[in-house]
């Protein structure tokens, strides 16, 4: 998607030079570059799936090479994190560890405050019992 926008944005540039938007573009130069808007567009989608940032971020930033491209990134990324985190949509891994169904701790676990903060709480408390337990035998790698 971000290289199919870098190409329309070409198209444009090329079809009304003298757009507010493009009048200090000269014809030698190219002011649209479309393979930095394929890694803006990449960094939008792989924050919308995974819901990382920081970390994509830094990833993204050592792939182009230099700092210049930092602000459409940070902020591609921003945005792409700010629609999915209201829809409440788990990201990959999250549903890679459901479907599989790996042990994890759930962040929606139900705690009593107030015995929690006076060291009241144990692990007893908040612990599983019906777990099951694999022997390791029947693995294969």
């Amino acid at each position: 998607m971000g290289r199919l926008g870098g190409t329309f944005i070409q198209h444009l540039t090329d079809a009304y030079p003298d757009w507010l938007l493009f009048r200090e573009c000269d014809s030698t130069s190219a002011c649209v570059d479309g393979a930095i808007y394929a890694i803006v567009g990449a960094a939008a989608v792989l924050a919308g799936v995974t819901q990382v940032s920081l970390s994509l971020c830094v990833v993204m930033i050592e792939l182009t090479g230099g700092l210049s491209h930092l602000l459409p990134v940070v902020v591609a990324v921003l945005s792409a994190n700010m629609v999915t985190n209201p829809l409440g949509s788990p990201s990959i891994y999250d549903s890679i560890v459901h479907v599989n169904r790996y042990p994890y701790l759930d962040v929606n676990i139900d705690l009593d405050i107030q015995k929690a903060s006076e060291f009241e709480l144990r692990a007893k408390d908040i612990m599983r019992t019906n777990l099951h337990v694999s022997n390791g035998s029947k693995i294969t790698v």
